[in-house]
């Protein structure tokens, strides 16, 4: 057995969801508690509760990956605070969730400090591969301020910070903020990264959505204009499809938005 090999082996035991890809042009590198997964880490009690028996990730974000990493284009890799300890259940359920052929990298314990943990595995996966890196995080805690450190430190290799909007913090310099995994797809098309029928399928699957769970839970901030969405408007001249369905999708979030049920803690 060679050394490459014997280390891919080695590799495949400790980390069950690690996936060897052939040739990715981009890492994908993406949190998954409140970016992919539905979480709510700003209450603790909460969080482990959906952590432990809820299953409920925001529609489009695997369609998105699956995208984003077909034909061997992107390496997806996941970099969460959870505990190793956790491992299997995490890997288990993303899988169930849709998200195939990923790498998950876990923080050592549940009382590492997650910014510190996240940092170091950036590092990492920054000197283990040359590959350009595509960021997804979210706003509740550490993700902008970490990935746009990484940003300005590594320009060249940085192609995009993506933020989800939960709570709405104000985002450094470089982020680019979303609420749903269309924009994303958007901004992706702009870049050619993603082909216009591509995008036409994530969001496709958004128009499916009829539980505004799936896409603005309660504690997430949820837009009621076409201002506050702000959706590229570079969608009409690259495709008429994608610019017609541009549109269905944002009256349907906002009326997902406008329909959902009062929330307290909001206020």
């Amino acid at each position: 057995m060679t050394l490459k090999r014997y280390g891919l082996t080695l590799m495949a035991v400790l980390f069950p969801c690690w996936i060897a890809q052939a040739s990715p042009a981009f890492l994908v590198v993406s949190d998954v508690d409140d970016t992919v997964r539905v979480t709510d880490v700003q209450y603790p009690i909460d969080a482990a509760f959906r952590f432990f028996f809820s299953h409920r990730y925001f529609a489009g974000m695997s369609e998105l990956y699956s995208e984003l990493a077909s034909q061997d284009a992107g390496r997806l890799v996941f970099v969460s605070g959870s505990p190793r300890s956790f491992s299997s259940s995490v890997c288990e359920s993303l899988q169930n969730a849709g998200f195939k052929d990923f790498e998950l990298h876990l923080k050592p314990s549940l009382f590492a400090n997650t910014a510190n943990y996240k940092t170091n595995t950036f590092e990492h996966l920054f000197r283990e591969s040359s590959l350009p890196v595509i960021f997804l995080g979210d706003d509740t805690e550490h993700d902008p301020e970490i990935t746009i450190g990484f940003q300005r430190n590594h320009p060249e290799r940085t192609l995009k910070v993506y933020i989800h909007t939960v709570t709405q913090a104000v985002l450094p310099e470089g982020a680019i903020g979303y609420y749903t995994a269309f924009e994303v797809a958007l901004h992706e098309v702009i870049d050619q990264r993603l082909r216009p029928e591509q995008a036409l399928r994530v969001g496709e699957r958004l128009m499916k959505v009829e539980d505004y769970r799936e896409l603005f839970p309660q504690f997430s901030v949820c837009p009621h204009s076409l201002d506050e969405l702000a959706l590229p408007e570079a969608a009409g001249v690259m495709h008429p499809e994608l610019r017609e369905l541009s549109d269905r999708v944002a009256s349907h979030l906002l009326s997902l938005c406008w329909n959902r049920p009062f929330d307290p803690r909001s206020f």
